[in-house]
């Protein structure tokens, strides 16, 4: 959801969103509370999430759709993912709700998550998780944009117990070109995990504990479609062939 409620970037992908509001005489009469909803589709050449790869270095289609009222959001967000590093799973669904208070200058977000992989093969190993999501963002000077998000799961996928996630991220927006609003950004992240899981070798530093990872990339918007170019990397070395990597790209 970045940026959707996963907060990652899509590689040399693509995207549209169509928002819809109320009427114009309901938006004047209550601002503040007014319903809107959107939809959204896009396409990425790798879908990259906290260092790994989940779709195992190929292409993915993504979508969702969203509510709001007043301050409270809900949503759903879906994607194809390697089914041979999610259990079995070949599809990701999220859901998630929360609010987005406003104080003064910074901008507010709290909420909560499922990610969901339907079809696993294996019960004994839930990739499923929830998470509780807390961000706040402001703008540092004009056209740059601070963001600092937590996340904390009691437990994390394949039941790897409490994991604590924080991220920073710089959102710089360009002068118009042309047709094209150019925004530059960055993110960097960490991870911990109560009880980690090893993907090579049984090496205990190949798994989601305490990994850095981080990306930093060009998006250009026109109208309602946004062409995001972007650098991952990650300060693990993971490359498991037909499950994921985390090798920088």
């Amino acid at each position: 959801m970045q940026s959707n409620i996963r907060s990652f970037a899509v590689a040399a992908g693509a995207a549209a969103l169509v928002t819809l509001g109320m009427s114009s005489v309901a938006r004047a009469a209550d601002e503040a509370s007014k319903f809107t909803y959107s939809f959204n589709i896009g396409a990425a050449s790798d879908y990259m999430f906290r260092g790994f790869s989940q779709t195992d270095d190929e292409p993915a289609i993504q979508g969702g759709a969203d509510i709001g009222y007043g301050i409270a959001y809900a949503g759903i967000w879906a994607s194809n993912v390697e089914k041979d590093f999610q259990n079995g799973a070949s599809t990701e669904i999220d859901l998630y709700f929360g609010v987005k208070p406003v104080w003064d200058k910074v901008n507010f977000d709290f909420g909560f998550l499922y990610y969901a992989y339907p079809n696993q093969l294996d019960d004994t190993i839930d990739a499923d998780y929830i998470e509780l999501k807390a961000s706040a963002s402001t703008e540092i000077v004009k056209s740059l944009t601070g963001t600092v998000l937590y996340y904390f799961s009691p437990d994390y996928a394949f039941n790897t117990g409490n994991s604590h996630t924080i991220e920073g991220n710089l959102a710089y927006v360009l002068p118009a070109m042309g047709v094209f609003t150019p925004t530059i950004s960055g993110t960097i992240g960490y991870q911990t995990v109560e009880e980690d899981i090893s993907f090579e070798n049984n090496d205990p530093t190949q798994g989601f504990n305490d990994i850095v990872y981080w990306n930093a990339g060009l998006a250009l918007a026109v109208e309602k479609i946004t062409f995001d170019f972007r650098y991952f990397g990650a300060d693990k070395d993971v490359d498991i062939p037909g499950q994921t990597s985390t090798d920088d790209r």
